[in-house]
């Protein structure tokens, strides 16, 4: 087992111990630093830290299901989305804010494939796709920049 790597095994869908549908979902990640020294913390305060207990164990199952994601996110995640006036917050927020932040840090579109584990790169630039507006002029700029230089060097 490598330190530092989160290998994803299996899912729960509505409460459900699911296979993971595609190759790409199996890919195994690097955990950041940061990320590892929670998690780290999270385990030495829960009940739940077996090796083979979910990393988020629900002790009402007594750590054979996760925690609720749904339930989680009705509770904990959207009132403080509320407090921020973000009011449609959901799972696949995070996902689509990994993509476009992604984009706007100059990853190439392979790379946030990568990251969200997408089996094909259509999923990432069509269901995830728009980069923010200030990252639009930033790189409209940059054509204009490229154009402007190519017209300086004909003349």
């Amino acid at each position: 087992m490598d330190l530092g790597v989160v290998s994803f095994r299996q899912g729960c869908v509505q409460g459900r111990i699911t296979p993971l549908k595609t190759a790409a979902s199996r890919t195994n990640l690097p955990v950041p630093e940061e990320v590892l020294e929670l998690l780290r913390q999270w385990r030495s305060v829960t009940i739940h830290g077996a090796p083979g207990d979910w990393v988020f164990a629900s002790p009402y199952t007594k750590s054979k299901r996760p925690f609720w994601p749904a339930q989680l996110l009705k509770t904990h995640i959207k009132p403080v989305a509320l407090a921020l006036g973000l009011p449609n917050i959901g799972w696949h927020s995070f996902r689509h804010t990994v993509s476009a932040w992604g984009k706007e840090a100059g990853l190439e579109l392979e790379e946030v494939k990568t990251l969200l584990r997408h089996e094909n790169l259509a999923t990432t630039s069509e269901v995830y796709g728009d980069l923010g507006m200030e990252a639009k002029r930033r790189i409209q700029q940059q054509l204009v920049n490229f154009v402007k230089q190519q017209a300086t060097r004909v003349q």
